[in-house]
């Protein structure tokens, strides 16, 4: 968020927050160091209609993820469109929604292109 207002900021555009496009909710897990909430992730990875207690599943939040982040892809035809996502969201993105595929690093920026691959772009 904190990303996106400053983004918002310095270009002079509209922020605008879609719940559609928030990261995986992985309630139980919040606050776990992250090694310790990577494991447990995997397990629900690997078994994407059980609902993470307190959270949701795998499969409901590519379902979800992907309407949005879809959606913005179409529009992006017409409009100049820039999302602020995590590196779950991003990752889901590479893995078609149906896994997780890779591990941005932070602060790289991405441009989606056909077939929803994702070019890393060089940004001064």
């Amino acid at each position: 968020m904190d990303t996106a207002a400053l983004l918002g900021s310095a270009l002079g555009v509209h922020l605008f927050i879609d719940e559609g496009l928030r990261t995986w909710k992985q309630g139980a897990f919040s606050g776990w160091p992250h090694d310790r909430a990577d494991k447990a992730v995997k397990v629900y990875l690997r078994h994407p209609d059980v609902k993470v207690p307190q959270g949701e599943s795998a499969n409901q939040f590519f379902k979800r993820f992907k309407l949005s982040f879809t959606k913005y892809v179409g529009m992006a035809k017409s409009l100049n469109i820039i999302l602020v996502l995590n590196s779950v969201s991003i990752e889901a993105v590479a893995g078609r929604f149906r896994t997780l595929r890779m591990s941005p690093k932070e602060g790289i920026v991405y441009e989606v292109g056909p077939a929803l691959m994702l070019k890393e772009l060089h940004v001064r």
